[in-house]
């Protein structure tokens, strides 16, 4: 159960674990470069804004609210992109939009977004470079495996670890662990994070990123694991090099 997997968390000093590391949702690295008190470079940096018309003339972090999210526009769901270092391709039904990386025709992209809401002229793309973060400071999120693979079992869902969309995924921790690292300092190769605080989680892991949508996960979540938490906050300390396979360990401020 929840509580008895918050009781085998690992001492200070002890080794955690081995990173995964994941940018972008869903785009898979080996290695990539962080900056301190940064996010992830280019993660959720574009946000497509709901009503252009009362969208306030700012360049700094908005909430969410603002913009169009999967997990309350359906229609969003249903396009598709696949990218690479120099291009996003997004595909709707049989129309296809090819843009560079980083994305400047934002028209291109808001045409493909219209014509799956069916609306026109009703979107702008905004723009961010510390990203529009589901809290105000840019923090990087992570995930451990199994604590998401005890999730899918107990709530009989899909083992879909995307759906919490976390920028690190780490492995051989024992499940629920990771919630006793709160006020701790985590490791990770070379790189230093404060454990700011627990992931709640939202209507927005509904979507698995599988072409499939469970409308009541997060109820399952509370009914069966009796908690909505998955997942931690960090803040990087130090700028630095992340590498696929790095060691990771937790110990004391």
């Amino acid at each position: 159960s929840w509580g008895k997997g918050k009781q085998n968390g690992p001492a200070s000093n002890r080794n955690a674990g081995e990173i995964h590391v994941v940018v972008r949702d869903t785009e898979n690295l080996e290695k990539i470069k962080l900056f301190k008190e940064s996010t992830i470079p280019e993660d959720r940096a574009y946000a497509i804004v709901r009503d252009s018309k009362n969208f306030p003339k700012t360049s700094k972090w908005m909430s969410k609210r603002h913009f169009l999210q999967g997990a309350i526009s359906h229609a969003l769901c249903q396009i598709n992109a696949d990218w690479n270092k120099n291009f996003v391709l997004f595909r709707f039904k049989n129309i296809k939009i090819c843009v560079e990386r980083p994305i400047k025709e934002s028209q291109k992209l808001l045409e493909i977004v219209e014509q799956a809401f069916g609306v026109e002229s009703r979107f702008q793309l905004s723009y961010l470079k510390t990203g529009f973060t589901d809290k105000k400071f840019p923090y990087l999120s992570l995930i451990n495996m199994e604590t998401v693979k005890e999730i899918a079992k107990y709530t009989n869902t899909l083992m879909a670890p995307e759906r919490y969309r976390a920028n690190l995924w780490i492995t051989n921790v024992p499940p629920f662990s990771e919630l006793q690292w709160i006020g701790k300092i985590l490791t990770i190769g070379n790189l230093n994070f404060e454990v700011c605080e627990a992931i709640t989680r939202c209507s927005a892991t509904d979507i698995t990123w599988k072409n499939q949508i469970e409308t009541d996960f997060v109820m399952r979540m509370k009914k069966y694991l009796d908690s909505d938490l998955c997942g931690l906050y960090l803040r990087a300390v130090n700028s630095g090099k992340l590498n696929a396979g790095d060691s990771v360990s937790i110990c004391d401020p």
